[in-house]
């Protein structure tokens, strides 16, 4: 009988204790890390074998997308750039 009292009292303690821990680290276990034995969860390795995840054909699309509106911004503002360059050259510099 008094074993089992004891052995409640522990059951009890444990559950403060994890609930403490959850409080402690529970903003942190989305970041990785595993707990138990403290050390960083090592990732999964893509089937190339380079340690990169494949990327899916609608993500290399956004990605794309961007990099080419970069592109055009940037061309366009050293379009814009040159034009006011030459206005401000004036019309006696186009003969």
């Amino acid at each position: 009988m008094a074993n089992s009292c004891i052995i409640e009292q522990i059951d009890l303690e444990i559950s403060r204790l994890q609930q403490a821990r959850q409080l402690l680290f529970g903003s942190e276990t989305s970041g990785g890390l595993n707990h138990t034995n403290n050390v960083r969860a090592k990732p999964t390795k893509s089937a190339s074998g380079n340690g990169r995840g494949k990327l899916s054909p609608a993500g290399r699309a956004r990605i794309v997308a961007a990099q080419k509106a970069r592109w055009a911004k940037l061309k366009n503002s050293t379009l814009s750039m040159a034009t006011s360059n030459l206005r401000s050259l004036g019309p006696a510099s186009h003969a």
